[in-house]
């Protein structure tokens, strides 16, 4: 007699990546369950279906009556969900007993695990159905897929995110990069379509970026992993763009609705009641997430949702279509994956809402901007940074917008706002790269507009080093603000006119440029400016070898930083205090200093001064014999002055080059030149941790040094344009960047690979030799 049929699993299971913590979990937390009911929650295309079979089948061992899945996806009424259960264990209806009644019987005695897959859109139906059966059989599990709870009582609940994705910006060892799970299951896909497809150094840069660019999402991988027989990662990554969620291909035997990431997300678009549709798509607006308050000024202006707002936002976390957390201050905070955004725009658009709600999105962001700048030379600055932190993709949405629509008053009005914000950032090319087309194409913009934009442009080039353009823009923004009335703008662009000359050499005029405006910063009562004014009169006494004025105007800024309540002044103040230190030969109060303004920095997030900061402990190891960890903080410190790109820093840019070309000098073996590049390479917060232990940095490429050495993503693609024949000037236009910069990611790549030219680099490429 042969033995009854347990389970109606597939029979050929598709190994399941990136889940083995879950799995477990998820396995103990339906056995253990009050009422036997856990649903997997999660956003389509996120693996729930996946991991819902391999818990079956997991459990195939434990359970006499076996295990069921009843998959929903093609129901299309919940009138027939009785049917569709009735038939996995061919129980028929009879006369005088309901179909109902019929599975009720058949299993209030039985030991089993029902998998209901894909509940979402007969979500009713399935509630009804799960407390009837629960109620009448204890012995019963019920292991639900769907994008929203059942709300049954006693349901548990386990949301199945996204695979977990690298950082494109701090890509690990090729092997731990590997083991990455959703470069895992991109691979192994990968693999599957194209048997010779393998992850090496010059595609895992792309790699990364599709895996990050897909959220993660199985799914998405897995159709974007189809592709790579006919497009290598390189090319599918520069091809997906906006036209990433049409990705089609999988399985033939994949439902109609999974076939294409679209269809997924428009399943469950369809779905939603109709205000929940506008307000899903309206949200598309946001870019990185979005407060309570912003989706009420962005997505119902009209007031038409009114108190039903969060209800639909909560409607929508329990769908599985937004996500919420709590900021650092309690605040609810909300967001789409990508995809979901990308889709929420698209439907934007095609409803003809997108102006109306893109302006009111562009408007409270600049309300926001405007809001925060006071506060950025202040005891606020911290808090308020970290919040224009977490919208910054919103500022830089809305710039877009603004830009599109040639709207320069809005561009030049948040540009001008955002400033400080990007200054304290170390982003000063990316607030040129908004401010300076507004200020050349603006037309009639009210004269205030202008004069700050200016005054902020002038500042921002001044970081860059850009001292001509700099000068010239702090001129004419002097004029403006004069023009105006405004005695405290003309005295900060004067005081940039000194910024610009003190970098074009002529120290004279930048000393009498900071006494002018100092004397005004005095007379208008404005403290937290007399402190930047002292604290650059410093700088320049720093640069002209008068150590003890220095020291003095230093100190004295720093009081006026201190009682001015500014976290980022005080620091950098601090971090100028450690070069001026070590160059008086007084090592050990320029290690306490720049390890006291490392702490600082890394506290509250500020990466302008970093790079000059590492750089003087570096200098303090030279000094104290430490060679290898002077030279791979060296190395650390150049990583991140490129990251910032911006001049080493303003008046002491003679200082930070003449401790550069001390570290530099230093690299007189094979293994000081290792231990640089090593620092090169070291992600941020491992030389940060390291160097407040007082420690030897690691070195990230010892497991690997007898075999090939690893690349940024930047300096691989270098590479890469390098190996196609192409010269600095072709490299530089393809890239967008400087030929200059072009050379820099050279240098860097030949320090990497042991080489030293074109050609030998050339030649590592081909032979697949970097890491």
């Amino acid at each position: 007699m042969s033995e009854p049929r347990r389970h109606n699993l597939p029979a050929h299971p598709v190994r399941l990546i990136g889940r083995d913590e879950e799995l477990p979990a998820v396995r103990a937390r339906l056995l253990s369950a009050e009422r036997g009911l856990l649903t997997l929650t999660g956003v389509g295309g996120s693996g729930k279906t996946s991991l819902a079979l391999e818990v079956a089948r997991s459990l195939l061992g434990e359970l006499p009556d076996g295990v069921w899945l009843v998959e929903l996806a093609s129901l299309s009424d919940a009138a027939l969900l009785p049917q569709a259960l009735a038939s996995i264990f061919d129980i028929r209806e009879g006369p005088e007993r309901p179909l109902l009644d019929g599975i009720r019987v058949h299993l209030e005695s039985r030991r089993l695990l029902l998998v209901l897959d894909n509940c979402e859109h007969v979500v009713d139906g399935c509630a009804h159905l799960v407390e009837h059966l629960l109620a009448a059989c204890p012995a019963l599990r019920i292991l639900a897929t769907s994008r929203e709870p059942l709300r049954v009582a006693g349901e548990r609940l386990w949301p199945v995110p996204p695979l977990a994705v690298p950082d494109p910006r701090h890509l690990p060892l090729l092997d731990e990069l590997a083991l990455v799970p959703a470069v895992q299951l991109f691979v192994e896909r990968a693999q599957a379509a194209a048997p010779h497809f393998a992850l090496t150094t010059l595609n895992a840069p792309a790699v990364t970026q599709i895996c990050a660019r897909l959220d993660g999402i199985p799914l998405a991988l897995e159709l974007a992993a189809t592709r790579v027989p006919l497009l290598p990662p390189q090319e599918l990554l520069a091809r997906l763009g906006a036209r990433l969620t049409r990705l089609s291909g999988g399985l033939r035997t994949t439902p109609p609705r999974q076939r294409t990431l679209w269809d997924t997300i428009r399943w469950s678009y369809d779905l939603l009641p109709p205000q929940e549709q506008r307000l899903f798509r309206r949200l598309g607006a946001f870019v990185g997430g979005w407060t309570l308050a912003a989706a009420a000024a962005v997505c119902d202006a009209e007031g038409a949702l009114g108190p039903d707002l969060l209800d639909g936002l909560g409607s929508l976390v329990d769908k599985s279509l937004v996500r919420a957390k709590e900021t650092p201050e309690g605040e609810p905070r909300f967001g789409m994956l990508e995809t979901l955004r990308e889709y929420a725009l698209e439907r934007l658009l095609a409803s003809g809402e997108a102006e109306p709600v893109r302006r009111r999105h562009a408007e409270h962001f600049l309300a926001l901007a405007e809001a925060a700048e006071p506060h950025l030379r202040g005891p606020g600055q911290t808090d308020w940074m970290g919040r224009l932190r977490r919208e910054h993709d919103n500022f830089r949405a809305a710039l877009g917008w603004a830009e599109q629509r040639q709207d320069w008053h809005t561009v030049l009005r948040l540009g001008g706002a955002l400033h400080r914000f990007w200054f304290i950032s170390g982003l000063p090319t990316e607030g040129r790269r908004w401010l300076e087309p507004g200020l050349e194409l603006a037309g009639a913009v009210p004269p205030p507009v202008r004069a700050r934009a200016l005054l902020a442009a002038s500042f921002l080039a001044c970081l860059r080093g850009e001292d001509e353009h700099a000068l010239a823009l702090a001129e004419e923004g002097e004029a403006a603000h004069v023009a105006l009335g405004d005695a405290h703008g003309a005295a900060l662009c004067r005081h940039y006119r000194a910024y610009a000359r003190a970098g074009l050499g002529d120290l004279a005029a930048a000393h009498a440029l900071h006494q002018e405006a100092l004397a005004v910063f005095r007379r208008l009562g404005d403290d937290w400016a007399v402190g930047l004014a002292l604290d650059d009169l410093a700088d320049l006494a720093l640069a002209l070898g008068d150590h003890a004025t220095a020291r003095a105007r230093r100190e004295e800024a720093t009081a006026f930083f201190r009682a001015a309540g500014d976290p980022f002044m005080h620091v950098q103040a601090a971090v100028l205090s450690a070069v001026a230190a070590v160059e008086e030969g007084d090592v050990e109060r320029a290690a306490a200093l720049a390890t006291e303004g490392l702490a600082q920095l890394w506290q509250h997030g500020h990466s302008a001064p970093l790079p000059l900061c590492l750089l003087v402990l570096a200098e303090v190891a030279r000094l104290r014999g430490q060679a290898a960890r002077a030279a791979i903080l060296g190395g650390a410190a150049e990583t991140q002055r490129m990251a910032i790109d911006a001049r080493p820093w303003q008046f002491s840019g003679p200082a930070y080059q003449r401790l550069l070309a001390r570290a530099r000098r230093a690299l007189g073996t094979a293994d000081l030149q290792t231990a640089w590049a090593d620092g090169q390479a070291l992600g941020l917060e491992q030389v940060v941790a390291s160097a407040l232990a007082g420690a030897e940095p690691p070195a990230p490429a010892t497991a690997a040094r007898a075999g090939p050495r690893r690349l940024s993503a930047r300096e691989a693609e270098v590479l890469r344009l390098v190996a196609q024949g192409k010269s600095n000037r072709e490299i530089a236009a393809v890239l967008v960047i400087s030929p200059k910069t072009v050379g820099r990611h050279l240098d860097n790549v030949y320090t990497k690979l042991g080489v030293t030219s074109r050609a030998a680099a050339t030649a590592a490429a081909l032979r697949n030799e970097v890491v």
